[in-house]
């Protein structure tokens, strides 16, 4: 390979299908369109002069805000109403088509039902041009935003097969004006004798390079880069042209591109070390290989991770059902189909499967994987593992009739495991193994298991419960509607945080170390409802940590609504803590000193 010669045919301008490509594919992760708006001073009255009367000018409205946009996909300017406050809204009328409307007079009865604010990141159609634009302020793009892509191509230098990387750049400015542009950055060429061979695009042009390492994980600048504004990774243009005749022909590149391959050189560079995986990706086993490349790799390491081993796959032959382990019937069987969806989950499923005793082939099994998804089946293989000689027909047919989802189907497992935890034993029954009603079952068990966890906490705590009750037993009180007394025992706090709906059944420890100490507030005419909990920080001087009732103070389906604390419930407990707990505490104190004396 004469490098110099080649150094003169590599591309200096990006082809066009390329920039088509990524402009049109990924123009979101090159800043998308924006409607750039700032808060103008706007008179409708000028525009309208020319057509006035000299009488009418006295009525002409005065200024007012308004929100001066601009789209950068059409550069047409237009005006619409301004919120203002500090979210910096703007105010647009939405038709009854979905399309968006300016709108400058919110006075307007008509408009009103249509009129939306919308402010700084939300999405809105250009009223010129129809394009989704997002909104973004002035303040927020100030000098500008950049963003760039790495993009990488496949095409022919000759006779040699070559990848070419691009960097994308887009800049948009406050004033909505975009600039584009695709510069070379690096090219891997495979030269005769199955080697890659590096150059550079420098402002000199393209130079040859010791670099081997893939350009996906070197860091370069952009908008969307994290901390520091770097970032690494790319994109891969699916438009390959044909590869015959050149050193790429016999590689399975074309394959692997067109089928949505984003890891070229790391592909490559596996060929050389593996070549029968050009047989693998020919026979439309991309999704496996790719998805055994980003299992193995780590974006975040660097340098740039070794070539992954890919043990899954048998690498002593080259066939490729024999590369997979399958026999030659099921393989034709299998490749009929789209193999998109088969990545490395699903050989390791199918190992697991064998390894736990399963009996059906590798295309019933397949059947199985489609409708149990990789969660369902690997609960199935714990399943199995759990009872010799179990297999997924059998589960099958038993979820099917029980109507569960495939991410319900722990319900079994669990209903087994609980079970024998609760009976002491390993062999269950076979109404044990398969109850009539799995759900009825599993929650009737999991009750029954949490009553047998909260037994065993009751009888852990139970000696502290009845230490504090002994200590604190005097700052029992009431004032005729109210009453604060202690638990008793720990399922009290338990009962206590299932009624209202918060976490203090989770207390018990720190109630007997009396760094939250429980008290319960309740009405005094219905001392068993629980009503609002109270916890005091009992070492050293007394101090209010929480005063809760139901949800904490929050209700609705997704605790999206707050209440508050009745005011009256607010001073009995100030009154208390005034009046019983402070003078108890004082009064404490003094004993100790007295005995300290006494001691002296």
């Amino acid at each position: 390979m004469d490098k110099d010669a080649i150094c003169q045919q590599l591309p200096t301008e990006c082809p066009t299908y390329v920039q088509g490509y990524t402009y049109e594919k990924y123009l979101q992760e090159l800043g998308g369109h924006l409607a750039i708006y700032k808060r103008v001073s706007y008179q409708a009255g000028p525009k309208l002069m020319p057509l006035m009367c000299p009488d009418d000018f006295d009525n002409v409205p005065p200024p007012t805000w308004a929100a001066e946009c601009t789209c950068t996909c059409c550069q047409e300017i237009w005006n619409t109403a301004w919120s203002g406050g500090p979210m910096k809204a703007i105010v647009i009328m939405v038709g009854e088509d979905g399309l968006y409307y300016p709108v400058t007079n919110l006075e307007d009865s008509d408009t009103a039902p249509y009129l939306v604010e919308l402010t700084h990141n939300e999405g809105i159609l250009c009223p010129c041009c129809g394009e989704n634009l997002t909104l973004a302020h002035v303040s927020k793009v100030k000098s500008g935003t950049t963003r760039r892509v790495a993009m990488c191509s496949v095409d022919n230098i000759g006779k040699y097969t070559a990848l070419l990387y691009w960097l994308a750049y887009r800049h948009i400015d406050s004033d909505g004006c975009v600039y584009e542009e695709i510069s070379p950055w690096y090219a891997f060429l495979i030269d005769e004798n199955r080697k890659l061979v590096c150059f550079r695009y420098s402002r000199s042009g393209w130079k040859p390079s010791p670099n081997r390492e893939d350009p996906f994980w070197k860091l370069y600048i952009s908008g969307d880069g994290g901390c520091y504004n770097q970032k690494r990774g790319g994109y891969v243009c699916e438009t390959v042209p044909s590869l015959i005749g050149t050193t790429g022909e016999k590689t399975g590149l074309a394959a692997y591109v067109t089928q949505g391959g984003q890891l070229p050189l790391l592909y490559l560079k596996t060929w050389q070390q593996k070549p029968a995986i050009e047989n693998l990706v020919n026979q439309r086993w991309t999704a496996l290989v790719e998805s055994m490349f980003n299992k193995a790799i780590d974006w975040s390491r660097r340098p740039e991770p070794p070539v992954p081993e890919l043990n899954q796959i048998n690498w002593c032959s080259s066939k490729p059902h024999e590369m997979l382990c399958m026999s030659k019937e099921a393989y034709r069987r299998l490749n009929r189909e789209d193999n998109d969806r088969r990545t490395y989950l699903w050989l390791d499923a199918w190992r697991a499967y064998r390894a736990a005793g399963g009996q059906l082939d590798i295309v019933q099994f397949d059947e199985f994987w489609c409708s149990l998804t990789s969660y369902g089946m690997d609960v199935a293989i714990d399943l199995m593992h759990m009872l010799p000689g179990l297999d997924l027909p059998r589960l099958g047919k038993y979820f099917a009739k029980q109507n569960i989802r495939a991410e319900e189907l722990h319900l079994l497992r669990d209903t087994w495991r609980i079970t024998s935890v609760l009976t002491g034993r390993d062999e269950l029954t076979h109404e044990e193994r398969w109850p009539r009603n799995l759900i009825e079952k599993h929650d009737q068990l999991a009750a029954m298991y949490g009553a047998e966890k909260n037994k065993k906490a009751d009888a852990m705590y139970l000696d502290g419960f009845i230490r504090i009750a002994q200590k604190y037993g005097c700052l029992h009180w009431s004032d005729g509607e109210f009453d604060i007394i202690l638990p008793k025992h720990n399922g009290e706090l338990v009962r206590e945080g299932a009624v209202l709906r918060h976490c203090v059944g989770t207390y018990g420890a720190a109630h007997v170390s009396e760094t939250e100490t429980i008290f319960f507030v309740r009405r005094h005419r219905r001392p068993e409802r629980p009503y609002y909990t109270l916890s005091m920080n009992m070492l050293g001087e007394p101090k209010r940590k929480q005063l809760h009732g139901y949800g904490n103070e929050r209700h609705g389906e997704h605790k999206q609504f707050v209440h508050s604390i009745p005011s009256k419930v607010r001073r009995f407990c100030a009154r208390w803590e005034k009046e019983v707990v402070m003078p108890w505490y004082r009064d404490q104190q003094r004993k100790l000193a007295e005995r300290m004396g006494e001691a002296v």
